[in-house]
């Protein structure tokens, strides 16, 4: 028995012992919970400490002017890339201007919404707005810190542009996170905040299934494509399809919301004499099917994607009209990331990484393209 008592007493000193160790010579943990700080409006920001993110908790060197704000999720934050190959930071060398980056990963309408609202100047010369479709409009994260009784900008907001908050059933299904549970802080604290857990989930668990490609070609599982493309999660193609299906009550009501936000946002910048455009990011799969459009293969796609995908395009083609009605400039970045796609194809490289909706540097070029092209529109 002592013995015993001896050899977990020896475990736990072992990972106390290594949690400091890795706290105080490496970045661990990296994790959703250590990577941001709490915000009374937008719900939170990214933590200081992190190397390329600035004092207000945006990933951009320290600066006290820009000319250009980019307002964006994780695919204008940058997943894959450093913070000098994300698409803000490429615009800025092609304009010559400052581009702030105020894209932060799960951040959405309600978000995108506050940030124009309360941290954007008004002396900025732009505002681009990187959408992604495929989850911008979902009601989670930015949803639920806003409809928060402690954020009063919001309230405010809600008021002036009359908008209608879901029922609280709805609201209590998809901000069950933001509610917890009973061990919803010893999960913080034991698995969210660990060094230890967050080194093993990056450079084991993750490196592993990067690595466990046969696992990827499980056709019930995922959709599967010729060449050198890597296959798609079914979840992935139908949450996306779900997320953009008009007849989606949550988007429904998201889409409405959206409506009234263009409106105020287009007030804004006529006010203030700034310039204002949407940047429409397309998903992985909308990529694929954009791809094989292009070479007359629809017909060797799964009929499941195909039926998928045309939910998306549909989408598209409301938010077209609804940013016509608003006299909002627009990009769809698809055709750049098309061709850069098949250029990499070409190339024999990858584009997505496996099981990640986050491009490689190639993607976020040709994102800055279409930013680049957005933004000689917006000036003419």
């Amino acid at each position: 028995m002592k013995n015993l008592a001896l050899l977990v007493t020896s475990i736990i000193f072992s990972l106390f012992l290594c949690e400091i160790g890795l706290r105080l010579f490496t970045p661990f943990p990296i994790s959703e919970a250590s990577n941001k700080t709490d915000d009374p409006v937008l719900g939170y920001r990214l933590s200081t400490h992190l190397e390329d993110v600035d004092q207000h908790g945006f990933r951009n060197a320290p600066k006290d002017t820009y000319d250009i704000a980019a307002l964006g999720d994780s695919h204008t934050y940058g997943n894959n890339v450093s913070s000098d190959q994300t698409w803000p930071s490429l615009l800025g060398k092609m304009t010559g201007m400052e581009v702030y980056n105020f894209g932060v990963g799960s951040y959405g309408l309600y978000t995108y919404h506050a940030i124009l609202k309360t941290l954007v100047k008004p002396a900025v010369k732009g505002v681009i707005i990187g959408l992604y479709p495929a989850n911008d409009f979902k009601m989670t994260n930015s949803l639920c810190p806003a409809n928060s009784a402690e954020n009063t900008f919001m309230q405010d907001e809600i008021k002036s542009l009359n908008l209608e908050i879901p029922p609280a059933e709805t609201l209590r299904k998809h901000c069950a996170i933001k509610i917890g549970g009973k061990f919803s802080g010893l999960k913080k604290h034991l698995f969210d905040d660990s060094a230890i857990v967050s080194a093993i989930k990056l450079l084991v668990i993750k490196k592993t299934k990067q690595r466990l490609k046969i696992v990827e070609n499980d056709s019930n599982k995922f959709y599967i494509f010729d060449g050198h493309i890597n296959p798609v999660p079914k979840s992935q193609t139908r949450n996306s399809a779900k997320r953009t299906d008009m007849q989606n009550p949550d988007t429904k009501y998201m889409f409405e919301t959206f409506d009234k936000f263009t409106g105020s946002w287009r007030n804004w910048a006529h006010d203030n004499n700034v310039k204002l455009g949407v940047l429409i990011i397309p998903s992985v799969e909308r990529v694929i099917y954009e791809y094989y459009y292009r070479k007359n293969g629809l017909e060797l796609l799964d009929a499941g994607f195909v039926s998928d995908l045309l939910k998306q395009i549909k989408f598209e083609q409301s938010l077209s009209a609804l940013l016509d009605k608003h006299e909002i400039n627009y990009k769809f970045a698809l055709s750049d990331t098309v061709d850069a796609f098949i250029e990499s194809l070409q190339k024999g490289e990858e584009f997505y990484p496996i099981n990640d909706g986050h491009t490689y540097k190639e993607g976020y070029q040709a994102y800055a393209r279409a930013a680049y092209e957005l933004w000689v529109e917006m000036n003419h």
